[in-house]
């Protein structure tokens, strides 16, 4: 029970020092740029995710996924280039859920002409992620567009698992916590009071894997026949694929520095 306690204090201080120093990066970067320029905006936001993930463990093994919804809300800063008007930099912090769902199909050697069907597993995973994107505007009126691209680091503060009817906090120990990405989208912005709606749309490729490497034997038991123990080899090739589709709403900072 005191391990447990500590083990939490732990943890909570570690997402409690993320959040600060995220937070004083992100006030940084506007305290710096804001006196260059009156037209850096904060931008706060919400939506949904859709996620997945690519998987593969042996040859003789399937997988069937699907896309699942999560949520996404976050604060962004967009600094424009003093040169280029059009131009601008915009880093983010956001909390995010990935939600992977599959099920698994396999083969197996000493029954090559069925194919076994495995329970189906479920994995939520929270993250704190920190993006940090190159932005592009097509200015026309009060409608405009825009294009935006570059990477993103992001950190797992908290994870459940489903199995069937079994429910249980994610194990870390062979995950990665961190992950890095590449993200791009666009989206269409309009003027509205003092500020601009804006509606974004977004696709973050992983290229951090996952889970960590493993080598060593699995237990498969079958009804009717002896167990299988096979060893095997994880790749761990597995990175995340989210689309998210958020609504949020930039208003300059001087707005709230004349207040």
């Amino acid at each position: 029970m005191h391990l447990h306690s500590l083990t939490t204090q732990t943890q909570s201080h570690i997402n409690y020092s993320i959040n600060k120093r995220f937070t004083l990066l992100l006030l940084s970067l506007a305290f710096t740029l804001g006196c260059a320029s009156a037209q850096v905006t904060l931008i706060p936001k919400a939506g949904v995710t859709f996620s997945s993930y690519t998987f593969e463990r042996f040859p003789e093994q399937r997988n069937e996924e699907t896309y699942n919804p999560g949520i996404v809300a976050g604060v962004a800063l967009n600094l424009p280039s003093t040169k280029l008007p059009w131009l601008s930099i915009q880093p983010e912090i956001n909390y995010l859920q990935k939600k992977h769902s599959y099920q698994t199909f396999a083969t197996l050697p000493f029954y090559p002409e069925a194919e076994i069907s495995f329970m189906e597993q479920k994995k939520t995973l929270s993250y704190l992620e920190v993006p940090i994107l190159v932005k592009a505007t097509l200015q026309n009126g009060k409608w405009y567009g825009y294009l935006n691209a570059g990477p993103s680091v992001s950190y797992a503060i908290a994870g459940k698992f489903e199995t069937g009817d079994d429910k249980s906090e994610y194990n870390f120990s062979q995950s990665n916590r961190l992950e890095f990405s590449v993200q791009g989208g666009g989206g269409l912005g309009f003027t509205l009071g003092g500020g601009t709606l804006l509606l974004d749309a977004r696709f973050s490729l992983g290229l951090t894997h996952l889970d960590k490497e493993y080598t060593g034997p699995i237990t498969i038991n079958i009804p009717g026949e002896e167990a299988w123990t096979p060893t095997i080899h994880l790749d761990a090739d597995q990175k995340s694929r989210v689309l998210s589709f958020t609504v949020g709403y930039a208003f300059p900072l001087s707005a709230i520095a004349s207040k």
